[in-house]
């Protein structure tokens, strides 16, 4: 799976990287970015729930395409 934050829709509230610091930091905005964009398999249950915290589902898991 892919990992991505969609900038447009998120508003900063930090959830995802509190949720799942091994996937995400925070920029000087308190925004999340995203730092290991491809979810390795053992922590896809942390990303699942860092997508599903977020206020504005601005978190986006995706299929990796071949």
């Amino acid at each position: 799976m892919d990992l991505e934050i969609d900038y447009k829709s998120c508003a900063g509230h930090g959830v995802c990287f509190m949720q799942a610091q091994e996937l995400f930091d925070c920029d000087d905005e308190g925004r999340g970015v995203v730092i290991e964009p491809t979810v390795p398999d053992a922590l896809l249950e942390t990303a699942r729930e860092a997508a599903g915290g977020c206020p504005e589902q601005a978190v986006l898991l995706l299929e990796r395409s071949s």
